[in-house]
């Protein structure tokens, strides 16, 4: 008799297990009015979400999970003029059960600010808003083509994706994933990686960049550039409109790009490693510290025009200067 009542309980929750580790499918949708709203914050905590454009004055969102359970949907509420929408509760399982949250809103100039704790964050199609927030404690962001006064795109340990962000600011932060980003327009970007390499496009503007352990390669720099890695190499390149160019590592090399046309004031420092440079013989080496050396490269301008300066440092590691077309 206890065995088939055991029979009976394992097969009943082998059932409710199969069925909630099932395909997600629709559960629960809803379309709210926007009007008077000015924030609207998307808070889950442990499910991917997927950021969509759409024309109409609304959100909508459609909830898909493999379970059907009104306690699982989210609480949508109004606090002034904040839109607050919150992920209802979630089952303890054995990592059964499956989610996925699509939610689609308007261009404004509202702010959006989007989290979720362990799960991904894909903002997908054409966004406008007047603060763009997104954050993932635990995965994978993704966000392109975003347009705001403000853009801030965070994970504690997961990969950031990032493409075609337009912004006064732009701030993108990875505890311990790879950071990387094709175009940034923006008067000031900052970009830091505590453990993760950081690949960048195109940075049109000044750009800080900061990563602890890990590579930092920057294909072109349109502004002000500071970098500073404490173990890993650099690499990058700068256009013609580039501004100050400070470069720090403490283990690792650099190797820089430049116009040919480009004038500046050099000066560079590596402890142990050698150093490189097309305009060599231009390049005063004190007899004091032959680590060091500096110079003043015109390259047709006058010294008083000269208005750049590039400052190189290494700790342990070789420093490279190309001339590039």
């Amino acid at each position: 008799m206890r065995t088939a009542i055991f029979v009976l309980a394992f097969s009943v929750l082998s059932l409710e297990l199969a069925h909630a580790g099932g395909r997600p499918e629709l559960v629960n949708a809803q379309e709210v009015a926007l009007d008077q709203i000015y924030a609207i914050t998307i808070r889950y905590r442990s499910d991917d979400i997927i950021l969509l454009r759409h024309d109409s004055d609304t959100l909508v969102i459609r909830e898909y999970m493999s379970t059907n359970n009104s306690d699982l949907f989210a609480v949508i509420t109004r606090s002034g003029n904040e839109l607050v929408v919150t992920g209802g509760h979630r089952p303890v399982t054995f990592g059964a059960f499956r989610t996925r949250i699509e939610i689609s809103i308007p261009a404004s100039n509202r702010s959006i600010a989007i989290s979720s704790s362990s799960g991904d964050i894909v903002a997908s199609g054409e966004h406008s808003a007047s603060a763009f927030h997104i954050e993932s404690s635990s995965g994978r962001v993704v966000a392109n083509s975003v347009t705001a006064d403000s853009v801030s795109i965070g994970s504690a340990s997961g990969r950031i994706t990032a493409n075609s962000l337009t912004a006064s600011r732009v701030n993108i932060e990875s505890s311990s994933g790879r950071i990387a980003v094709g175009s940034i327009t923006a008067e000031r970007t900052t970009i830091e990686s505590s453990s993760g390499g950081i690949a960048l496009g195109i940075i049109n503007g000044d750009v800080s960049v900061r990563s602890a352990s890990g590579n930092i390669e920057l294909d072109m720099a349109g502004g002000a550039v500071d970098i500073s890695s404490s173990s890993g190499r650099v690499r990058g390149t700068l256009a013609g409109t580039a501004g100050d160019v400070s470069i720090v590592t403490t283990s690792g090399g650099v190797t820089l790009n430049l116009p040919q046309s480009l004038p500046f004031n050099f000066s560079s420092r590596s402890s142990s490693g050698s150093l490189h440079t097309p305009f060599d013989e231009r390049l005063f080496r004190p007899l004091t510290d032959r680590h060091s050396a500096q110079g003043v490269i015109r390259n047709g301008a006058s010294e008083d025009d000269i208005q750049r300066s590039i400052d190189i440092r290494t700790g342990s590691g070789s420093i490279r200067v190309n001339w590039v077309n």
